[in-house]
C-alpha cells in the first residue's frame, strides 16, 4: 500500500490489535496553550494555527508512549524546524529525543538525513519528498515502542527501529556517522515514553507553522515487533 490515510492506518491497526483504542484522540495543545511548556513564544491564532516569534522548542506537559500523532504543517522559505519525540529532558533535547524533520529541502545540503520526513541525524527519507513550500500539508507519525514510521501526504517516506541502534556515534550500516552532539544516548536504550514537541522558527529562514495536531493513543496488546511484521503482512510495499 503506497498510500495510506490516517482512517485507513487507525483501522488496520485497531483490526490488528483485535480492540478499539483504549483513550479518545488527544488535542495535544490547548488553543491557550495551558497544556504546554515552554510557550513564551508560541501562540494560536483564531484560525487554529499555532506559530513561533522566536527559536524555543514547544514541548507538552505530559508525556505520551504508544500512539499515531497527526497534523498539518507548512513550511516557508529556508525553514528548519520538526516534530520532537520520546524527548526525556528538555535542556538537551536533540541529544534525548528523536526529530522529525520538517524543512525547506534547500537546507539540508547533501546530509539526506536533515530532509523533510528524515528522523534527523539518523534515518534518511525512503522516497524522494519535497512538499511544496507555503503549503499545508499532512504528517502522520507512528510510534509504537522502538517502532517510528513517517507518512506526508499519505505517503510512507520513513521507518527506524530503535533495537537496531546499538551504537553511540554510528549508524546500523556501519559507516554512516551520528552527528556529534546526537551522540550522547544509544537510541537501542532511550525511553519511548516522552514530551512531544514542536519547533517553529529555527534556523536562518522562515518558520514551520501547524494546525490540527490530535494525538491517538494505541492499546497496547502488541508489541512493535509483531505490530511491524502484521503491517508487512498486509502492505508488503511498505517499508
Amino acid at each position: 500500500m503506497k498510500h495510506l490515510s490516517l482512517i485507513s492506518l487507525l483501522a488496520a491497526l485497531t483490526l490488528m490489535c483485535g480492540c478499539a483504542p483504549e483513550l479518545p484522540p488527544v488535542a495535544l495543545f490547548e488553543n491557550d496553550l495551558s497544556n504546554a511548556q515552554q510557550a513564551e513564544a508560541w501562540s494560536v491564532d483564531k484560525d487554529g494555527v499555532l506559530s513561533a516569534t522566536a527559536d524555543k522548542t514547544l514541548f507538552t506537559k505530559n508525556q505520551y508512549e504508544n500512539f499515531i500523532l497527526s497534523l498539518e504543517f507548512k513550511a516557508g522559505e529556508k525553514s528548519n524546524a520538526g516534530v520532537v519525540l520520546y524527548c526525556t529532558q528538555l535542556e538537551d533535547w536533540p541529544a534525548y529525543s528523536l526529530e522529525v524533520q520538517l524543512c525547506d529541502n534547500k537546507t539540508a545540503g547533501e546530509n539526506a538525513w536533515a530532509r523533510c520526513g528524515a528522523i534527523f541525524g539518523h534515518v534518511a527519507p525512503a522516497k524522494e519528498i519535497d512538499p511544496a513550500l507555503n503549503e499545508w500539508h499532512k504528517l502522520t507519525i507512528l510510534a509504537k515502542g522502538k517502532l517510528v514510521k513517517v507518512w506526508i501526504d499519505d505517503k510512507l517516506t520513513t521507518r527506524m527501529d530503535m533495537a537496531e541502534w546499538t551504537s553511540l556515534d554510528v549508524a546500523p550500516d556501519g559507516t554512516t556517522k551520528i552527528p556529534a552532539h546526537l551522540a550522547k544516548q544509544k537510541k537501542a536504550d532511550m525511553p519511548t515514553k516522552g514530551f512531544i514537541g514542536l519547533q517553529g522558527l529555527h534556523g536562518k529562514g522562515e518558520g514551520v507553522v501547524y494546525r490540527n495536531i490530535v494525538l491517538h493513543p494505541l492499546p497496547t496488546g502488541k508489541t512493535a515487533k509483531s505490530l511491524e511484521e502484521e503491517s508487512k503482512e498486509q502492505n508488503p510495499e511498505e517499508l
